[in-house]
């Protein structure tokens, strides 16, 4: 349904956020990945889509990884309350 209501790479990221959480992380990031590198993505959805993987990255231990995500989000979102603090919780 959600493939229907909503473009095709918030579709890609939300079953991909799914995926990390139930086992399959790495293809779960590599989907993301993938999904990041599309041009014309609006920054907003990038900086959602880099917190998802570096919260990802940080559940499967890979810390430096994480760090590298949350930091280009932070980069792209300023001040953004859900991405300071999930970095805070991070750190």
């Amino acid at each position: 349904v959600l493939v229907r209501l909503a473009a095709r790479h918030v579709a890609l990221a939300c079953a991909a956020d799914l995926a990390g959480l139930t086992g399959q992380s790495q293809a779960a990031r590599e989907s993301l990945k993938r999904t990041l590198s599309r041009p014309g993505l609006p920054a907003a959805e990038r900086v959602w889509l880099l917190t998802i993987l570096a919260e990802m990255s940080e559940r499967t231990g890979a810390a430096p990884e994480a760090e590298r995500f949350f930091t280009e989000a932070l980069r792209l979102a300023g001040k953004d309350p859900y991405v300071l603090g999930a970095y805070a919780d991070f750190l």
